[in-house]
């Protein structure tokens, strides 16, 4: 599974440098920063479900315990600067590509951790790198359209 990950990662790397390196600069960090987002965001909607976080105790509970709504606040207006100034510089396909790439990670994150049943430390890493490639996706798609 983490090979097709990796695959399609670099699939969409390919297609967003063929956009230039101004519209692939942009869509990388914007879907890095959008995806670094996501962690806190899961966390904090995992803990408002009532579901369980891992028995360890380990670096995922700490890191539920730091996380409350200023947090959110917090990385939801970075993700949407980001966003914002990457449309900027690169055109309306990274916004457009955006909302198709937190809709689509936000859906494949909440089915891997309702399989796996809780959230720890490799949940947030599940969580961040999917969301990662489906922002990538999202706008190499957008930017392909004609």
């Amino acid at each position: 599974m983490q090979r097709c990950g990796v695959a399609l990662g670099i699939a969409c790397l390919a297609t967003l440098t063929t956009q230039g390196t101004v519209f692939a600069a942009a869509a990388l960090v914007v879907a890095a920063t959008v995806s670094r987002s996501a962690a806190p965001v899961a966390a904090l909607a995992w803990t408002r479900t009532g579901r369980a976080m891992s028995e360890s105790g380990g670096a995922g509970a700490w890191f539920v315990r730091l996380v409350g709504p200023p947090e959110i606040a917090a990385v939801l207006a970075t993700s949407l600067v980001a966003v914002v100034a990457g449309t900027a510089l690169a055109g309306p396909a990274i916004a457009l590509g955006s909302v198709g790439g937190v809709a689509t990670g936000a859906a494949i994150a909440a089915w891997v951790l309702l399989r796996r049943g809780q959230l720890d430390g490799d949940g947030y890493g599940a969580v961040i790198e999917l969301v990662f490639v489906a922002m990538l996706s999202g706008i190499a798609i957008a930017g392909s359209l004609p």
